[in-house]
């Protein structure tokens, strides 16, 4: 892997990273302009190129990424609740990694001081909706500390907190902030991220956004797109329906496929589930990308609407979730889809 990222490298890596959204996790390029403001290139150390007690934090926005478009970040978001975690644990942080590769958050530990090692890790290897989703967490590693902005100068810590604590209490942080907020998750080393975190995953979105940027110039092939990503293609058609579920986030895209089908996408904030005539080929943890066609943009599934041409496909979930004991976490049961079967 290249070892850096450099300036010509950005547009590459934040494509990666809108792709493995999922649908979810907001929009990269919202951070563009202030990563565009940070010294480059940035060296990027792998987990295996470190001491295993190389002191870690990871760093990420939370709460509404539509309310942060009107109320921006800060050029460095993440100062406050770094130095939170470090008063706490009483440990200088010496590296840091994104708390969620997917969408927005992709970019926010470049936000970071630029003090630190950038590890090439993140917590979830995709984006994923709530807190009590990072490896750690999932995992139930001891000592870890959240911060969270809460806003003012105010900033949140919870220690050794259960998953479903954690994710309760920073969500009420995010609504005091005034709709999101900055947080870290520290009491971590390199040694705990080889077991608990996502490795590889600043390579993998920059790969991502590589191989995508090569085919769009090689011709205009939805099929060659999936498989350059590493995926494969559920479908192509035009959008027939948007179906909005009453008091709640999640909503059913049904897609006319060119094939003759009926491809039907179930969505939150991030895209769950899809189903070919009644058949599920693709869902959570996989990753489920949805493109408008022929722009080729990754499309939210608020931003999908009837008479849309559309790109659906599949890219496989991280290795990390595969284990049995953290697929409650992350797949379909967690929402309550009720599935009969699992994906093709």
């Amino acid at each position: 892997m290249q070892r850096w990222l450099g300036q010509d490298d950005l547009d590459d890596y934040l494509t990666g990273c809108h792709v493995l959204g999922g649908g979810g996790g907001g929009s990269p390029w919202f951070l563009r302009p202030a990563l565009l403001g940070r010294s480059w290139p940035v060296t990027v150390r792998g987990l295996d190129e470190l001491p295993a007690e190389t002191v870690c934090v990871a760093v990420g926005m939370g709460g509404s990424t539509m309310v942060m478009t009107e109320r921006l970040p800060p050029l460095r978001p993440f100062d406050g609740v770094i130095a939170a975690i470090e008063h706490w644990t009483r440990k200088p942080a010496e590296a840091v990694c994104t708390a969620e590769i997917g969408g927005l958050n992709g970019g926010s530990a470049l936000l970071a001081g630029e003090g630190l090692a950038l590890l090439d890790a993140d917590l979830m290897g995709r984006a994923l909706p709530d807190v009590d989703q990072f490896g750690p967490l999932v995992d139930g590693v001891p000592g870890v500390v959240l911060a969270c902005a809460t806003g003012g100068e105010g900033v949140m810590t919870v220690t050794d907190a259960r998953p479903e604590d954690a994710e309760f209490l920073l969500r009420h942080a995010f609504e005091c902030a005034g709709g999101w907020a900055a947080m870290a998750i520290g009491g971590l080393t390199v040694g705990d991220l080889r077991e608990h975190a996502v490795p590889g995953s600043v390579s993998r979105a920059l790969e991502l956004g590589r191989a995508g940027r090569r085919v769009f110039e090689a011709g205009d092939d939805p099929r060659a797109l999936a498989e350059g990503l590493g995926g494969e293609l559920i479908g192509t058609g035009r959008v027939h329906a948007v179906a909005h579920e009453a008091g709640s986030r999640r909503a059913t895209v049904t897609i006319d496929t060119d094939a003759g089908e009926v491809l039907r996408v179930i969505a939150a904030s991030e895209y769950l589930v899809a189903q070919v005539d009644g058949r599920v080929v693709a869902q959570a943890p996989d990753v489920i990308a949805l493109a408008a066609h022929p722009s080729w943009e990754v499309l939210a599934p608020d931003a999908v609407s009837r008479g849309q041409t559309v790109v659906v496909m599949r890219l496989p979930a991280p290795e990390f979730w595969r284990r049995a004991d953290r697929a409650h976490a992350v797949g379909s049961a967690r929402y309550r889809l009720g599935l009969a079967g699992g994906a093709a």
